[in-house]
């Protein structure tokens, strides 16, 4: 697993460029943030494939990875946070009144959408082995309080943080935003 991460560390450096003086101005570009959000990616891939199969592993490149995942912890998803919020804020300054009036069905319900769409899977997975769900759970897994297995906080938190920040626009002034 060490290397699969000294594999990512290598990604990083041999595409880049160093700027030595000032602030690149491009920092918050799309092509700048997705090259960011696609080595993060790959560390959360990392972390979940170590979760679920990293247990059983015993050979020292192996095992020095849970002192990186240790360190990095739940860090590998602030970013994902942080670009949304950016986001939805770029977004708000650009497009006014008429994105947030779209927002619950553009942002929240979009996002809750897409996720269901993998609860399906999880939930067929889950009924193949046998498992059974009462209309409680199964109605509590689609609204990403809980899953059928897979992870389902981040959405759960991304899904509040959205209606939070719709109430607050809905109730402010958008051209005070951003």
């Amino acid at each position: 697993m060490i290397l699969y991460v000294l594999l990512i560390f290598l990604l990083i450096l041999i595409p880049s460029r160093l700027q030595l003086r000032g602030i690149n101005d491009a920092y918050l570009s799309k092509d700048n943030c997705n090259a960011v959000k696609g080595i993060f990616i790959l560390l959360i891939f990392a972390s979940h494939f170590a979760n679920t199969y990293g247990k059983s592993y015993t050979s020292i490149l192996d095992t020095s990875y849970w002192w990186v995942r240790e360190a990095l912890g739940q860090c590998v998803v602030a970013l994902f946070l942080f670009y949304s919020g950016y986001g939805v804020m770029y977004s708000v300054s650009k497009r006014g009144t008429d994105y947030i009036k779209a927002f619950p069905e553009k942002r929240i319900l979009h996002t809750l959408l897409v996720y269901d769409c993998s609860q399906i899977l999880f939930l067929m997975f889950q009924l193949w082995r046998g498992k059974s769900y009462n209309i409680k759970q199964f109605t509590s897994a689609f609204l990403s309080w809980s899953s059928f297995g897979n992870d389902n906080w981040y959405i759960f938190v991304i899904l509040g943080l959205y209606g939070i920040s719709w109430l607050v626009l809905k109730n402010g002034r958008p051209d005070q935003a951003g």
